[in-house]
């Protein structure tokens, strides 16, 4: 039960559907747990066993069930002591034929998955695309470039065993300045951020939600411990999140030169910042974010370009920071 109440709050998947509408996830998510509960169960589950497992009502499995039969999954029916027993047809699972660019397609799309290396639902679609040959066939003007799996499979692996069967981690955490801290968490979920894969967790020697970039996990040791379940995070806790999440909610207003004021959309500062185009040319870009500390690399990758309207906490951090820099050169040219 643990296992399915964690994959129906933090599938693996729900990085991959961060896109669909919620209601549309939502129910994405509720169909990949439900053929999987029936792929699992070799004499098949009961609506009874669903209901317990899945932790839905009748209707909503009742809903599910006949929604995987209208997809084409292979469902069928039988009734054990009076009660009537699902199960999921493996040998009768639906053979899809591609066309050359379809298969093409989807080996491109494979190719953009590499941060989820390791992940099962790569795993998945490695399963599906198999030793397919792409010889002979004109595509068109795409550009191809090389793969290597990433360092970090083993550490993602790891994580979503932990999710799945929901066990404490405990790892050494580098941070970009100072010495590696040992930290033991709950984990909950991974996302996807700026080609990055990071952790959300809860962090049980802090007591608070954190987020973890990959990149900075060593030694990582999946716990005989059972993780505590924390419905309080969710997705939603992180939607302003830059990239490594802390800090409060924070409403941020950054003004951008004419100059550059054409590409403040290709470089967001977050995905719902609102950009305002102002009569002189600049615009102003008004975002949420948690904490500043993000904001403040935003700001100075503009350059002079770039000025912070408010909080005034984060024009004093820009500032402390440029006089910093500038300190050094001027010691430099002495």
């Amino acid at each position: 039960n643990a296992r399915h109440r964690e994959l129906r709050r933090h599938t693996p998947y729900s990085s991959a559907m961060s896109s669909a509408t919620p209601r549309i996830r939502d129910q994405l998510l509720r169909l990949l747990q439900l053929a999987e509960l029936l792929a699992a169960s070799t004499r098949g589950c009961s609506v009874r066993r669903l209901i317990e497992r899945l932790e839905r009502s009748r209707a909503t499995v009742y809903r599910d069930l006949n929604a995987l039969e209208a997809s084409g999954v292979p469902v069928y029916r039988t009734t054990v002591n009076g009660e009537r027993v699902y199960h999921l047809d493996q040998n009768r699972l639906p053979t899809f034929k591609l066309s050359a660019k379809q298969l093409l397609a989807l080996q491109f799309a494979r190719l953009t998955l590499h941060p989820l290396e390791g992940t099962e639902i790569v795993r998945e679609l490695d399963a599906l695309l198999g030793p397919q040959s792409l010889s002979g066939a004109d595509f068109g003007p795409l550009v191809w470039g090389d793969f290597d799996p990433t360092a970090e499979s083993e550490v993602l692996r790891g994580i979503e065993q932990a999710i799945m069967e929901g066990r404490q981690l405990r790892f050494h955490y580098r941070k970009p300045r100072g010495e590696p801290e040992l930290r033991t968490v709950d984990p909950c979920f991974q996302f996807l951020r700026a080609s990055q894969v990071y952790l959300a967790a809860y962090d049980r020697d802090r007591q608070g939600p954190r987020t973890f970039k990959l990149l900075r996990m060593e030694g990582l040791d999946i716990l005989d411990a059972s993780a505590d379940v924390h419905p309080e995070i969710d997705e939603g806790m992180f939607k302003h999140a830059v990239k490594v999440w802390s800090g409060e909610p924070t409403q941020v207003v950054i003004e951008i030169d004419e100059e550059l004021a054409d590409i403040a959309k290709e470089w967001p500062l977050v995905s719902d910042q609102v950009v305002e185009q102002r009569e002189d040319g600049s615009v102003v870009v008004r975002a949420t974010t948690a904490g500043i500390v993000e904001p403040l690399r935003w700001v100075l990758r503009w350059g002079r370009a770039a000025r912070v309207q408010s909080p005034r906490a984060l024009r004093d951090l820009v500032v402390a920071e440029l006089d910093g820099a500038l300190a050094w050169y001027d010691a430099s040219a002495k």
